[in-house]
């Protein structure tokens, strides 16, 4: 499941605590590994965040709904097993799907952990 970090206290937490990656050209995230939970299903919480410099509204929000899906479709091809904290901050605005999934995909095998099923 994924959903936003809303709070200003989560959001400090990723950023204080969380590990930094520099991801291909084009984005930067803040990674803090949660808890491996058994009980209930792993979540995803993350955070969007791109400067207004970059590109018009329509390639920001385009930007932000492709790196959501891509988070979607990984989390509903894979088995997750831990809960993640996330900040993703985009430094550009014409981000290509398959090249944020490979992206996001080598990321989320290599630091998170996910079984492929």
């Amino acid at each position: 499941m994924i959903s936003a970090l809303k709070t200003r206290k989560e959001i400090d937490l990723v950023f204080k605590n969380g590990k930094k990656f520099k991801l291909g050209f084009g984005y930067l995230i803040y990674y803090l590994p949660g808890f491996k939970s058994e009980s209930k299903r792993p979540e995803i919480r993350v955070l969007i965040a791109i400067k207004k410099k970059i590109g018009n509204a329509v390639a920001r929000n385009r930007s932000r709904r492709i790196v959501k899906e891509v988070l979607r479709k990984i989390v509903r091809e894979n088995k997750i097993e831990q809960d993640v904290y996330m900040a993703v901050i985009l430094t550009q605005a014409d981000l290509k799907f398959d090249e944020v999934y490979n992206e996001l995909y080598r990321f989320f095998q290599r630091r998170v952990g996910i079984v492929v099923d």
